[in-house]
């Protein structure tokens, strides 16, 4: 039962992490259409490299949480936050997030070294 949770936890954290990445390739993406003039593949380097930078700064994020020990949701939030997510606390969301953000710019940069 354990497991179960902690894998809910998981895919729940990866789910937003994929809606986060859909979210910046969008924006990016058509911010970086109008200015590459409709070109794909530059478009397509700047998402991958907005990816890159959002999923590293998320990185560091989770290291200095890591680093300074408030790597949990303050007492105010903690039952809004149980709501949510049974076992992960803070670090473990932002950790999970970063990792799927970097997954995606990776599948991006095999994407564009095919062509």
């Amino acid at each position: 039962m354990k497991l179960k949770n902690y894998l809910m936890d998981i895919l729940k954290a990866m789910v937003i992490g994929l809606i986060t990445s859909g979210i910046v390739i969008v924006l990016i993406g058509v911010i970086a259409l109008i200015v590459n003039s409709g070109s794909i593949l530059p478009s397509l380097t700047v998402v991958r490299s907005a990816l890159c930078i959002i999923g590293s700064l998320g990185l560091i994020i989770s290291a200095a949480m890591l680093l300074t020990k408030r790597n949990g949701v303050s007492k105010d939030y903690e039952k809004e936050w149980r709501a949510h997510f049974n076992h992960f606390n803070l670090l473990g969301v932002i950790l999970t997030v970063s990792s799927v953000l970097l997954l995606i710019a990776g599948g991006i940069d095999s994407l564009l070294y095919v062509f």
